[in-house]
């Protein structure tokens, strides 16, 4: 299983993502696993779990912002920007995407 004494197993979230052909998995498979890499700090693998979907899904919010989130988290400001920048295309009613996005700009 991928639980470990009721904490998640980081090496086999990590192993999982490795192995799985993100080029075919549904979009809410890619959100799944890219939030459970997220929780056990593997935002290496989230990244890619990510962009996976942002390219395969263009016209999901979801995946932009996360995207973005997970590059202002780790000071990345312009990457985060450009995905809020999407983000904030496809849905220009969310307010935190307009909130988020004005920092990142710097």
């Amino acid at each position: 299983t991928l639980m470990s004494e009721g904490q998640p197993d980081r090496e086999k979230l990590i192993a999982l993502q490795e192995g799985a052909a993100l080029e075919s998995l549904p979009l809410l498979s890619l959100s799944i696993l890219g939030q459970a890499l997220w929780n056990v700090g593997a935002m290496d693998q989230a990244r890619s779990v990510y962009l996976a979907a942002c390219d395969r899904f263009p016209t999901d919010f979801s995946s932009a912002f996360q995207l973005g989130i997970l590059h202002e988290a780790q000071m990345e400001n312009a990457a985060a920007a450009g995905y809020f920048r999407i983000a904030r295309a496809l849905r220009p009613d969310m307010r935190e995407v307009r909130h988020r996005y004005g920092p990142a700009l710097g």
